[in-house]
């Protein structure tokens, strides 16, 4: 019996200003007996993957958006996502 986090950080190539390489977004807590395996699901919304303009408009950058999904910030897979 044991706990794991899984964890979903995401990366924007084609933001407007420099980001971090992986931000971590959403993280979960489950706990699996040994040799168990659970789905886990996450649901990413705009403000995932927005920050704040120069004034109080919060901005969205249209373009590839790259989501990691793991155990830790270096065990991950990668999906990329098309953000219009």
């Amino acid at each position: 019996y044991g706990e794991e986090i899984c964890q979903v950080y995401i990366n924007d190539p084609a933001a407007s200003f420099s980001r971090p390489v992986k931000q971590l977004v959403r993280f979960k807590k489950i706990n699996l007996l040994p040799g168990e395996s659970k789905e886990i699901n996450f649901e990413l919304n705009s403000n995932d993957y927005s920050y704040p303009g120069d004034g109080s408009e919060i901005i969205s950058d249209k373009g590839l958006l790259n989501i990691f999904i793991g155990k830790d910030s270096e065990t991950l897979m990668k999906k990329t996502v098309e953000i219009i």
